[in-house]
């Protein structure tokens, strides 16, 4: 048996190569991690639609953390054990800002992506994901309700710039992050994977001491110091880098399997 008894990945761009595939080498290397008795978690910024498309291919636990932490989900039940929502005026503030300052704004509501217009930014988040999307001109005037978080598009050589002008308008009352070098995410205070991952560590009686956890953006950024060991993929956003305890190969070379083979 492993010392290790849980194991948080990020999927894109740790998990899975920049083709977004799990390479043959990781799959095995979760397969000896699960026999040893480790329960390998999927952590990530994606819907549970969308993590499904990796999930129900591969030998994870049937739990998953999906929104960034927001939802943690039983994902062959499809029960929702924990969630942290966004309170309606934040969501309608975030939608309001991200227009004055021009940036292409979307929310979730259950499990569909709502956009105020068409633009091929959504479109193609969508498709990939295999999403549903809906195209609602009046999402600024509506209420919404059960939004796990506000997702920004901005271009790659100005995203830290909107990052930090987002925090400035909203640090206090969201977390406000990074998923990729396009995505900005805003969700509620409690909605971090550094948090997801404290609770289920409680539900299933596991120490943090026990856990590990790997990943590539500033939105793994709180799991990674939370975990006993926090692992930043060589490809990692550099912030990542330097906050993580270990750097292992890139997500192209077989990272999980690294670790794995290292840590369990």
């Amino acid at each position: 048996m492993s010392k290790y008894k849980l194991l948080a990945l990020d999927l894109d761009a740790t998990l899975l190569d920049k083709n977004g595939i799990i390479s043959e080498r990781n799959r095995n290397a979760i397969r000896k991690a699960k026999e040893k008795g480790v329960h390998v978690v999927i952590f990530t910024g994606r819907s549970p639609v969308g993590t499904s498309l990796i999930w129900k291919e591969n030998e994870f636990s049937d739990i998953a953390a999906c929104f960034g932490g927001a939802v943690i989900k039983n994902m062959r039940t499809n029960e929702v054990l924990h969630s942290s929502y966004l309170q309606h005026d934040l969501v309608k503030k975030s939608l309001d800002y991200a227009s004055k300052c021009e940036l292409i704004s979307q929310i979730y509501v259950n499990d569909d992506v709502v956009c105020e217009k068409e633009n091929p930014y959504t479109q193609k988040y969508v498709d990939y994901l295999k999403l549903n999307c809906i195209y609602d001109k009046e999402i600024r005037r509506k209420k919404w309700a059960n939004v796990p978080k506000v997702l920004y598009f901005a271009e790659s050589d100005k995203l830290m710039k909107h990052l930090e002008s987002t925090r400035t308008e909203f640090g206090e009352c969201m977390e406000v992050t990074a998923s990729s070098k396009y995505f900005i995410e805003l969700s509620n205070l409690d909605s971090t994977k550094g948090k997801a991952l404290d609770w289920l560590c409680r539900q299933l009686n596991i120490s943090i001491s026990e856990t590990i956890a790997v990943g590539d953006s500033l939105l793994d950024l709180s799991m990674i110091e939370t975990a006993d060991i926090g692992v930043a993929v060589e490809n990692a956003h550099p912030n990542l880098l330097l906050a993580a305890d270990y750097v292992s190969p890139s997500c192209d070379e077989h990272a999980i399997e690294w670790v794995i083979e290292h840590f369990i």
